[in-house]
């Protein structure tokens, strides 16, 4: 019998309700289904099974990497798909995963990215690119107790990385209720990891990220700041680098410290220059503080390819934002055609905004009397 192509790998616990949804997205497209249950007590483990699914038990011990190790573990297939029960990709991006799964055959060392839309409570979306699947070889491993990478692995047996137009939807962070319960699991097993490993700089990252989310902002800020000074290049190289500085100065904007969040943005922009969100951040603070001048070049540097990240960015609202702030400025500065533009570019995004609608009004109010 011949190996199979592709294998989906997830762990779970008490997922009896989203774990058909999961499934029966990509259930046509993969080889095999590998569940490793971590001690559910609803009946999880019989609907993975109806589900066609093979399912492990395995015993939790606060680390995720051990859990999905052992999905990988279990796993035939030549690729690995990894999903969480509270994903799904949509049926209309199937058939894309079809011409992917076709493609893997001839390309043995290849790992992908998908674009991961996790939907916010309050209607907003945050984007990333996220690795969903990667070669089943051998040293190919999760890492970290909790949001476990296997990029490093693959690094380390040269696994060419390829970015996908996929869209994978994570549908974990519904409501805030939900980002809060899952923050505080997370801050235990971050600390118990920085304990264990006091260099371990992507942990530090996560523990500023997880005490901002839980809004303790003074211990956001001590990690934060600990990244940032961190000048490694085996660290600043890391695709993650960025992130602790547009953190830290989200922090001090919101903390009404624009000065010092001025000089974080630019000392990012100056070795990231094609960080789309920082640039988007600091023309949003020259804008708010009356310098239209500055802002619009900044607004104008961002676009959507420079917001493409592995880190979770609310890339609808910037891009909506850019072009009404673009808006606003052009139209001070008296460039209305260019004003109506940016916000027509507005509407695009959010067609039923009454907030554009109404500076459009004002606009045209302001060409009829320029005539």
């Amino acid at each position: 019998m011949s190996r199979p192509l592709l294998s989906l790998c997830m762990i779970v616990k008490n997922e009896e309700i989203s774990l058909p949804r999961c499934i029966s997205s990509v259930r046509e497209v993969v080889d095999e289904i590998v569940v490793v249950d971590t001690g559910s007590g609803d009946k999880t483990v019989e609907v993975a099974k109806a589900l066609g699914a093979r399912v492990y038990s395995h015993a939790w011990q606060d680390d995720f990497s051990l859990a999905r190790n052992e999905s990988i573990k279990q796993a035939t297939g030549r690729y690995i798909l990894w999903m969480d029960a509270d994903d799904v990709i949509p049926h209309d991006e199937v058939s894309k995963l079809f011409r992917l799964k076709k493609a893997l055959k001839a390309l043995p060392k290849d790992a992908y990215y998908f674009r991961l839309v996790n939907p916010m409570a309050g209607g907003d979306e945050q984007v990333c690119m996220h690795l969903r699947i990667f070669p089943n070889l051998q040293g190919v491993s999760f890492q970290g107790a909790i949001h476990e990478q296997v990029i490093p692995s693959l690094e380390r047996i040269c696994c060419r990385e390829v970015y996908t137009d996929i869209t994978i939807h994570h549908l974990g962070y519904h409501s805030r209720e939900a980002v809060t319960q899952k923050a505080r699991r997370n801050l235990q097993i971050l600390l118990r990891c920085a304990e264990r490993n006091p260099d371990d700089f992507y942990s530090m990252m996560q523990l500023g990220f997880t005490y901002s989310t839980l809004g303790q902002n003074e211990e956001a800020q001590r990690y934060f700041i600990k990244v940032m000074e961190c000048r490694h290049p085996l660290i600043t190289g890391k695709r993650w680098y960025p992130f602790a500085f547009i953190c830290s100065a989200i922090v001090n904007r919101d903390n009404g410290n624009l000065v010092k969040a001025v000089s974080i943005l630019k000392d990012l922009i100056r070795d990231f220059p094609d960080n789309g969100y920082a640039r988007f951040l600091l023309g949003e603070i020259y804008y708010f503080t009356g310098d239209i001048n500055s802002a619009v070049p900044y607004m104008y540097a961002v676009t959507e390819d420079r917001l493409n990240s592995v880190v979770a960015i609310p890339i609808r609202m910037v891009m909506f934002k850019k072009h009404l702030i673009l808006g606003e400025c052009l139209r001070k500065m008296g460039k209305l055609q260019e004003s109506e533009m940016a916000y027509q570019a507005c509407l695009k995004i959010a067609p039923d905004s009454l907030e554009v609608m109404l500076a459009l009004k004002d606009l045209y109010a302001d060409m009829i009397a320029a005539k």
